[in-house]
C-alpha cells in the first residue's frame, strides 16, 4: 500500500466516539429551553390565546422536526404568567421576537423577563404544548436574595420537567384529563403567584428587550485587535 493510500485510509477511519456521536445525533436537532415570565396588564383578558397563536407553526414561519415545533407549558394566574418552552433555538428566538414586535400582544402584558435559557437540552421533557390557569398564593421569596431567587427558578424548571414526565407517554385525552386535575393532585409542581412576583421583583433576570438585544442577532467575532479605524490611542502607564 502506498503512503498516500495509508494516509487516506487513516483520514477516513472513525473512532468509537465518532461512531457513537453519529448514531446518537443522527437527524436529531439541537433543542433549547427558555422559561420567561411577566405580568398581566388587562386582568379581564386571558393571555392563553396570545401564546396559542405564537406557538402555532401554521401562523408563523417556524421549522419543526418530526411535526413538532414547540412543547412545554404556559401557566397563567390572575396577575402574572410563566412560560416553560422547548424547541429549536432559532424557533424560540423567533417566537420571542414575534412577541416583542407585536404591539397588540405586548399591550396585554408588562415586565416580561427571561428567567432561564439553556442552549442544548438533549431531549424534550414535554410531549406537547399545554396551558393552565392556576392561582396558588405560595410563600414569598426573600427580597434581594439572589441565591434564593436562582434556587426558586431552578426548582421550578425541575418541577415542570417532572410534570412533563408524568404525561409524556399518555394519549391526548389522558393528558387533558391529567392537567385538568393537576391543581389538586400535584399542586407542589405548579408555580405560585408569590414565586412569580418575587422573581420579577428581584431585578436579577434579563428583560425581553435585553435578551433579544444580546441573542437575536448574528454573532460578531471581530476582535478588538483587528479593528484598524479609528486607531485606538496608546495606553498610558
Amino acid at each position: 500500500m502506498s503512503e498516500y493510500a495509508e494516509d487516506e485510509e487513516q483520514e477516513h477511519r472513525k473512532s468509537l466516539l465518532d461512531v457513537i456521536c453519529s448514531h446518537v445525533l443522527r437527524d436529531k436537532p439541537v433543542l433549547s429551553r427558555v422559561m420567561f415570565a411577566g405580568r398581566r396588564t388587562h386582568k379581564e383578558e386571558a393571555l392563553k390565546g396570545i401564546f396559542e397563536d405564537l406557538t402555532d407553526p401554521s401562523r408563523h414561519s417556524y421549522e419543526g422536526t418530526g411535526g413538532i415545533t414547540f412543547t412545554g407549558i404556559f401557566v397563567e394566574t390572575a396577575s402574572n404568567f410563566i412560560h416553560f418552552l422547548e424547541g429549536e433555538p432559532k424557533n424560540i428566538l423567533s417566537l420571542l421576537a414575534n412577541l416583542h414586535s407585536n404591539a397588540a400582544f405586548m399591550d396585554k402584558m408588562d415586565d416580561v423577563q427571561i428567567l432561564s435559557y439553556t442552549d442544548d437540552i438533549v431531549d424534550r421533557s414535554w410531549p406537547k404544548w399545554a396551558a393552565l390557569v392556576v392561582d396558588i398564593p405560595g410563600k414569598a421569596i426573600k427580597k434581594d436574595d439572589e441565591d434564593a431567587t436562582i434556587g426558586e427558578i431552578v426548582n421550578q424548571i425541575q418541577r415542570f420537567q417532572e410534570l412533563g414526565s408524568q404525561i409524556f407517554t399518555k394519549e391526548k385525552l389522558q393528558i387533558e384529563t391529567y392537567l385538568a386535575a393537576v391543581k389538586n393532585s400535584h399542586p407542589d409542581l405548579l408555580p405560585t403567584v408569590a414565586m412569580m412576583d418575587g422573581v420579577l421583583d428581584s431585578g436579577f433576570c434579563l428583560t425581553l428587550d435585553e435578551f433579544l438585544f444580546l441573542y437575536n442577532k448574528p454573532v460578531d467575532i471581530t476582535l478588538q485587535s483587528e479593528l484598524v479605524w479609528p486607531i485606538p490611542p496608546p495606553l498610558k502607564y
